[in-house]
């Protein structure tokens, strides 16, 4: 979609939902790409000669949502700003937990077939264990 068409498609959603509204303005430089769709300003004129604005979010189905609070509009954008799934799994925290319980089923397989000789591979998987359960457990670097 073109910024020709989103502005109109947000006049056309405007006029309806407010038709006493008059000299409504919407700039080029004041649509944007957000998320899957584009965030808009819409500009109108008071009487009086004052200006108000108001955020509107144009779907690709080309819908527009008109926000009447600010606290939709608040919502909206928190909902849109949630941290994608790839980026919790490798936080830092998870990666850590993933590691110390590889390393943990390690340790337990090990013990149960690694024989006598095999004394040393498993000081250094509980070596690996311990650093990894640190790592997971440990302080968040904040100091107290």
């Amino acid at each position: 979609m073109d910024k020709e068409e989103i502005k109109g498609l947000i006049l056309t959603t405007y006029g309806r939902v407010y038709p006493h509204w008059n000299d409504v303005i919407i700039r080029d430089n004041a649509i944007v790409p957000y998320s899957t769709g584009w965030m808009a300003v819409v500009r109108r004129t008071k009487e009086g000669g004052s200006t108000a604005e108001e955020l509107c979010y144009v779907y690709p189905d080309k819908t527009v949502r008109v926000f009447d609070t600010t606290t939709e509009l608040a919502n909206f954008l928190s909902m849109h700003a949630q941290i994608p799934l790839l980026e919790r799994i490798t936080a830092k925290p998870v990666v850590a937990a993933g590691v110390f319980v590889v390393l943990l089923i390690g340790l337990l397989l090990a013990a149960f077939t690694i024989e006598s000789e095999g004394s040393q591979v498993m000081a250094s998987l509980t070596g690996l264990a311990g650093v990894a359960g640190g790592y997971f457990f440990g302080s968040s670097g904040k100091a107290s």
